[in-house]
């Protein structure tokens, strides 16, 4: 059955971190944004987007280096490309593994869970419970090393659920990016660069909260817990956020999960201990 609902997904990694994200939209969504991306960009003058060449004074992007000289200018350059995903309608997801967490998880339960097709899953949790009964979804995974086994990782993962969601990822087709395209050649791919990198950056923001051994086992508690540690943080009960960020997030559907310890200890116990 051909797929009815189509995501773009992009990874960024940095130290403990993965993240990987992007959006999902049936195909009138996708031809909206692939009319209307390409006039975000003219309007700023740049060819493309790729938030890692963005600090590059020697690259496309050269015009809003240094960052702090023309703020105005990337609000305005961000702004625009938010407003075009928005309007298309597409839904982000993002799944983001820690690493630290993952290797206590690890070594307390004897597994080897690894990070990315752990992210990847999660992408797939995330796109299924989004989606409606009798469609197909399918995601497209950019660029990485040895993507294949990686993602057919992933698919274990979800098949092995047998009592957390059983099934939820049966109408989850994963494949990774051919290898003769590129990212320069995908808009969609672009603007999962955009929002995976902007969930990576906030969290790096909160990461030192997610560090702390003593947190509250309940959800509720552990939400007043991390208020408390806020305020004396930032100043307040919720961390700021980045302007680029708020302006990929303010008004646009996206849905999130970071597989913390908590978080994997819960999804281990609740699915009777198999990933395999």
């Amino acid at each position: 059955m051909a797929a009815l609902i189509k995501g773009w997904l992009d990874d960024s990694h940095r130290g403990p971190v993965w993240a990987v994200g992007g959006y999902i939209g049936g195909e009138h969504r996708w031809e909206h944004f692939e009319t209307y991306w390409p006039m975000a960009l003219a309007n700023h003058g740049v060819p493309y987007f790729h938030m890692k060449e963005m600090r590059d004074p020697s690259g496309v992007f050269s015009k809003f280096c240094p960052p702090n000289g023309h703020l105005e200018e990337l609000a305005d350059f961000f702004g625009g490309l938010a407003k075009v995903i928005g309007q298309s309608r597409l839904v982000g997801i993002c799944s983001l593994v820690r690493q630290s967490d993952l290797d206590r998880f690890n070594a307390e339960y004897s597994l080897a869970l690894e990070p990315y097709p752990l992210a990847a899953y999660g992408c797939m949790l995330l796109a299924a419970r989004e989606n409606l009964a009798g469609m197909s979804i399918e995601l497209v995974f950019d660029h990485v090393e040895k993507a294949h086994s990686k993602l057919a990782r992933a698919r274990e993962y979800a098949d092995s659920d047998k009592t957390y969601e059983p099934g939820i990822c049966d109408a989850v087709v994963i494949t990774p990016l051919p290898k003769a395209c590129t990212w320069r050649e995908v808009p969609a791919l672009k603007a999962a660069d955009f929002f995976a990198w902007e969930f990576r950056r906030h969290h790096e923001n909160v990461s030192e909260w997610f560090d702390f051994m003593d947190k509250p086992d309940d959800w509720d508690a552990r939400w007043d817990h991390f208020e408390k540690w806020s305020e004396q943080k930032f100043g307040g009960k919720v961390p700021p956020t980045r302007k680029s960020a708020k302006a990929l997030l303010d008004g646009n559907e996206f849905y999130a999960m970071i597989w913390d310890y908590k978080n994997l200890r819960d999804a281990h116990e609740a699915r009777g201990g198999a990933w395999a």
